[in-house]
């Protein structure tokens, strides 16, 4: 078996809080450099593990091949007899393995933003604006139900969510200000989309 096909589950721990993240992959060097190279650019969609790679650095992380298991099938039982043993609270996974087998509903997500919120008359805004909690809460819900982020669901803040859109969805989304019975608000619009763009979601371990 060649070293970069090797095909298992993994782990990655911290040696000083002894926290770990455990994950499986059918090629596991190079998801190992898919985790480090996220870490390193401060991207990474596991949060805790991003946080403590920023609070203490790369030399205390540990990476190690727990077992070597053959077939995509034996791989999933497998994790999850791993992760059934984890304490999610104290350590890094955020879900286990039958969670992140859910895709994400990238095309019903995108649709509801095209027919709800993108600005289509530009004279008419007022339609429009998300500065409601009731909007910005419905946004949420629809992000989480179409598993766009790979978050805790109390973790997924609103402004994540347009962080995620803008940035891998291309809307182009802007902040205005208004009054109502002279108290300020800030609103924000979603005025274009490109619609020859196209990107890749991948959910990963």
């Amino acid at each position: 078996m060649e070293l970069t096909k090797l095909s298992g589950i993994y782990s990655i721990q911290n040696k000083l809080n002894h926290k770990q993240y455990i994950g499986h992959s059918k090629n596991i060097t190079f998801r190992w450099y898919y985790h480090l190279n996220n870490l390193l650019e401060n991207k990474h969609p596991n949060s805790k593990l991003q946080e403590d790679f920023n609070t203490y650095g790369l030399s205390v992380f540990n990476f190690s091949i727990l077992e070597l298991i053959e077939g995509k099938d034996n791989l999933m039982t497998k994790e999850q007899e791993y992760l059934n043993k984890l304490d999610f609270d104290n350590n890094y996974n955020l879900y286990n393995s039958i969670k992140e087998e859910k895709e994400a509903d990238v095309d019903e997500f995108m649709n509801y933003i095209k027919s709800r919120w993108l600005v289509k008359d530009i004279n008419n805004t007022e339609l429009y604006r998300i500065h409601k909690q009731e909007d910005k809460k419905e946004i949420i819900n629809k992000a989480i139900k179409c598993n766009i982020i790979n978050m805790q669901k109390s973790k997924i803040t609103f402004n994540k969510v347009m962080n995620y859109i803008s940035d891998n969805l291309n809307f182009k989304i802007i902040t205005k200000r208004s009054r109502i019975k002279g108290v300020q608000y800030r609103y924000k619009l979603i005025v274009d989309f490109d619609e020859d763009y196209m990107e890749e979601v991948v959910n990963g371990n």
